[in-house]
C-alpha cells in the first residue's frame, strides 16, 4: 500500500513539474521565439526573407509582442486550448496594423521548436492542419537561449 501511495505521489509531483514554467493551457510556450522557416499560401518563403525579415514573437503571461528588424510591431493577448488536437491559440493585438482583428491558429511545440499555422487577422476560419494553402501562414520558431 505504501509503494501505491509513494507511486501516486511520484506520478502527481512529475505532472505538476510538467507543466511548470508553462504558458497558457499547459504547453511551454513562454519565453522568446525567433522565425526560422515559414511559408504562406503553401509556398515556401525564402530562407533569405526569414533571416532579413528576422521576425521574433515573445510570450509571457497570457501576451505576446512581436517583431521585425528589431522593431515591435504588434502587441497583444493569447489564449491556448490545448484540449484541442492540434492546440488552438488565439491571439488578439492590442496595438499594431491588425488592432482588436483576432487571428485563429494552431500550434504545436516539439522541444525548442514551435510550428504556428494561422489564418489572416479577421478570418472566422482556423486552418484545419499545419500544410498551409490559401490565405494560411504556417511559422517554424526556435525558442531563444
Amino acid at each position: 500500500m505504501q509503494r501505491l501511495f509513494a507511486s501516486i505521489v511520484c506520478f502527481s509531483l512529475c505532472a505538476v513539474m510538467a507543466t511548470a514554467g508553462a504558458g497558457k493551457g499547459g504547453l511551454k510556450i513562454e519565453g522568446s521565439w525567433t522565425a526560422t522557416g515559414g511559408s504562406f499560401g503553401g509556398k515556401k518563403v525564402p530562407d533569405e526573407i526569414i533571416a532579413k525579415v528576422m521576425l521574433a514573437i515573445s510570450f509571457k503571461d497570457g501576451k505576446y509582442t512581436a517583431s521585425t528588424m528589431g522593431k515591435e510591431d504588434e502587441a497583444g493577448t493569447y489564449t491556448i486550448d490545448a484540449k484541442k488536437k492540434p492546440a488552438q491559440i488565439d491571439l488578439l493585438p492590442t496595438s499594431g496594423k491588425d488592432k482588436e482583428k483576432p487571428q485563429l491558429g494552431l500550434i504545436k511545440i516539439d522541444g525548442d521548436l514551435m510550428t504556428f499555422a494561422a489564418a489572416k487577422n479577421g478570418d472566422k476560419d482556423r486552418p484545419k492542419d499545419f500544410e498551409g494553402g490559401t490565405g494560411i501562414s504556417v511559422i517554424v520558431l526556435k525558442r531563444g537561449k
